[in-house]
């Protein structure tokens, strides 16, 4: 059904918008999201003794393989460490998106790819530069990392806009490959263990760099995809090719004349005033801020956790491994979403996008709830496999719908400041997560109360789909009478 719709999508669209859609796609899968997969990094420089001279012989805890030999080293600074560089990377990740949201919308997708795809390629080169004496590089590194991969992503949101049928889907699909990002680091976490030293790795990756530099021209629009999209519509290597004659053309979102730049911009300040005047706007951010910090707390504490229930290395790899390879499914799993959200919008007329992510959230909130019992009750091993299933659930229905909702409820043209501004506020609470880590690691070493105080809040973020719920009951209630 999955394939059959996606086929449907596909042939829908012009031979360069498909072009542009999948290689978006997988660019999200293959750089953008690649920071998730931190469990696999981690676990790749911790076997490289990195951060270990914070470690002393009366605090560490050696993990060993199956004939007993002594094979890491863990202490509470040194995990500490990795955790701190990891909130950082995921804190300045939020924070730069508004910078970003407002470049896009101002400057262009060419100005904002440009800066953030540089990033990209810097963090690369630091990590290939990187050894266990200069460990502090990971923490630059692991910043631009993330802030780049963001970026790529937030740009190539707005290829939904080149199918009107499939908008939605196509979202959802493009932050579903960034859910399953973990991949890049699980290869390489797999090409380490058969002995490839891990620089080589960054090096590869660093001229793998090239990829996004070449879409950024070749197969992005120069300024944004409006919405609908004009049956004339050029970008990239298109509208290079066109010549003079098609940059002189009007476009509604360049501003040519000095009148319309100033009428233009009256209008997008009132419109983006009113958008932050939007009860839904402010739930939504409380929802976005909840989520995240549920699923960075439980990525930045996996290794940590897994360490409480398994004695052996082997099995923190198999586990870190069976991770990034569940988030893999978020490809397929967050596009579910924006079907959704595209199949109630055909059945119906009015409200539809409403009654679409009012169903989205609700899921979406159930999944966490389940999530933070689970991890909260239980600390035995078979609750590893259920808590990785529902972390993809989780993960694929919560970043999708939030751009998605952003999509539907709002207008285009303030899409990039208005997921800035959500991304900025979540990235403030996401500076939570190290202080439930380090207080989990004095107090409660298995996180159950980390767990239980997650709970509470997913409570408190059932408000978002509830004021949804009721907006939409409210509206239909004049057409009954």
């Amino acid at each position: 059904m999955f394939l059959f719709r996606l086929k449907n999508i596909f042939f829908s669209m012009k031979a360069i918008d498909v072009v542009s859609v999948s290689s978006g796609i997988l660019e999200n899968l293959v750089f953008a999201g690649i920071i998730y997969g931190w469990p696999s990094l981690q676990y790749m420089l911790m076997k490289e003794e990195y951060f270990q001279e914070q470690c002393n012989n009366t605090n560490s805890t050696p993990l060993h393989n199956e004939t007993g030999f002594q094979k890491m080293n863990f202490c509470p600074e040194m995990m500490n460490t990795f955790n701190l560089a990891f909130t950082l990377a995921i804190a300045f990740q939020n924070f730069s998106s508004l910078l970003f949201g407002l470049i896009i919308d101002r400057y262009g997708t060419w100005m904002m790819r440009s800066v953030a795809t540089g990033l990209y390629s810097l963090a690369f080169i630091l990590l290939s530069a990187m050894t266990a004496q200069t460990s502090w590089l990971l923490f630059p590194a692991s910043i631009f990392l993330a802030v780049g991969g963001l970026q790529m992503q937030v740009s190539n949101m707005q290829l939904g806009n080149l199918s009107k049928s499939f908008r939605s889907v196509i979202i959802t699909m493009v932050a579903g490959a960034f859910d399953s990002g973990a991949l890049t680091f699980l290869l390489m976490k797999m090409v380490y263990e058969v002995r490839v030293k891990s620089q080589t790795i960054m090096i590869v990756m660093t001229c793998m760099t090239v990829v996004p530099w070449l879409r950024t021209f070749l197969l992005m629009p120069e300024k944004t995809v409006p919405f609908p999209v004009p049956h004339d519509y050029r970008y990239g290597m298109l509208k290079s090719c066109q010549g003079k004659r098609s940059r002189n053309l009007p476009d509604k979102f360049s501003n040519d004349t000095p009148d319309s730049e100033t009428s233009d911009e009256n209008q997008n300040e009132k419109g983006l005033k009113a958008c932050l005047q939007n009860k839904l706007f402010w739930s939504n951010l409380l929802y976005f801020c909840v989520g995240n910090l549920q699923f960075v707390f439980f990525v930045g504490s996996f290794v940590k956790w897994l360490e409480t229930i398994f004695p052996l290395d082997e099995d923190i790899s198999f586990y870190t491994t069976l991770l990034s390879f569940v988030l893999l499914a978020g490809i397929v799993v967050a596009p579910l979403n924006g079907a959704l959200t595209d199949g109630v919008i055909k059945i119906k007329k009015r409200f539809a996008p409403e009654t679409a992510v009012f169903h989205g959230f609700l899921a979406s909130t159930a999944t966490a709830s389940s999530f933070s019992i689970l991890l909260s009750i239980s600390v035995l091993a078979t609750s590893v496999h259920t808590s990785v299933v529902l972390a993809l659930m989780f993960r694929a229905f919560l970043y999708s719908g939030i751009a998605n909702f952003l999509a539907q409820t709002f207008p285009t043209k303030h899409f990039g400041k208005l997921y800035g501004i959500s991304a900025t506020a979540a990235g403030l609470t996401s500076f939570l997560q190290y202080a439930l880590f380090q207080l989990s690691s004095i107090f409660d070493p298995t996180f159950k109360t980390a767990y239980y105080i997650l709970l509470c809040c997913n409570i408190l973020a059932l408000a978002h789909p509830l004021l949804i719920g009721t907006n939409l009951w409210q509206w239909r209630k004049p057409e009954k009478t």
